[in-house]
């Protein structure tokens, strides 16, 4: 298998490939464009920093300042990967799953019930989180609540400020 340089034009003849990225979550410390080489500091992303990576490629439109986009970091630059990835510019990834064992019990337990992988069922939860109703339905009345608190303890997102209930009056 040969390495696919991504950052470099193509030497040679090439296969179709699919890649990891790695990504992290930061705030816009000013309006940025798609695909713009940025830095950071602090969690805050601008064009002043010693680039590291840029801008989501794929957003339609710009980060408007304070706003939170995914930063793309460059290719071979990261100092190890397991979806779990460290860089110099980034602190140490914090473990969830550390801080807190009998969520991520609840969690693996949960995605065993649904037949799922475990991150699977963690981004499954965090889309539904995102939407804050599935179906329809309040996401509290579509998941049981132990569930959701484990994944509130676990990542630190509060569902229910976040989004409140939703409910259909049909």
């Amino acid at each position: 298998m040969q390495n696919l340089r991504i950052g470099n034009l193509i030497r040679g003849a090439q296969e179709r490939d699919a890649i990891h990225v790695a990504v992290a979550p930061v705030e816009a410390a000013e309006q940025l464009s798609p695909g713009w080489h940025v830095g950071v500091s602090e969690g805050k992303a601008d064009r002043l920093r010693k680039t590291i990576g840029i801008v989501d490629p794929f957003l339609r439109e710009p980060v408007p300042a304070g706003r939170r986009f995914w930063l793309f970091l460059y290719p071979d630059t990261i100092t190890s990967l397991r979806h779990d990835w460290s860089h110099p510019e980034f602190g140490p990834s914090s473990k969830a799953e550390d801080a807190d064992p009998i969520a991520i019990s609840v969690l693996r337990s949960f995605a065993e019930e649904i037949g799922e992988e475990y991150e699977t069922t963690l981004d499954y939860l965090a889309q539904m989180a995102d939407q804050g109703y599935v179906d329809g339905r309040s996401i509290y009345d579509a998941i049981h609540e132990e569930v959701w608190d484990a994944y509130e303890r676990l990542t630190g997102t509060k569902v229910e400020e976040k989004h409140g209930s939703f409910s259909c009056s049909c």
